[in-house]
């Protein structure tokens, strides 16, 4: 069953504040269809388009047009452990996927893509040099 992703009713349910529940499996192709690289969701999952509040009168996170966008960057950030910019890049596409305009893909991508940029790098260069053995007093 192909399911339709500018329809979120048929594979999501609300599940409290700005979160929604996947009640349907999702099977997503990353990158180009060559990759063959594809995410399989499982139903259960919770999940959320995070907008802050003061920007929600600009952003509805309740907008279908960017659920399965919610649905995927969260699967890539918490499940699979991506950085940022690369589960940006899947952002994007879901974006599109699900309906939203060039415009608000652009500007919502560029916001998911740097939002706790400098964290994340601060941790993905900790967890090199840990990793290495960089930074630690060797004698």
């Amino acid at each position: 069953m192909t399911l339709d992703y500018k329809t979120p009713a048929d594979w999501s349910a609300p599940a409290g504040g700005i979160k929604y529940r996947l009640t349907q499996p999702i099977d997503w192709g990353v990158g180009t269809p060559l990759s063959g690289l594809r995410i399989k969701i499982e139903p259960g999952q919770t999940f959320d388009v995070s907008v802050p509040r003061g920007l929600r009168w600009l952003i509805d996170p309740h907008n279908p047009k960017y659920r399965i966008a919610g649905l995927i960057h969260d699967e890539l950030l918490h499940v699979h452990h991506w950085t940022r910019m690369r589960a940006g890049g899947e952002f994007h596409d879901a974006l599109r996927a699900g309906g939203a305009g060039p415009f608000a893909a652009i500007c919502m991508w560029l916001a998911v893509s740097v939002f706790k940029y400098p964290i994340q790098q601060a941790k993905f260069r900790s967890a090199i040099a840990h990793e290495t053995g960089e930074g630690s007093s060797q004698k």
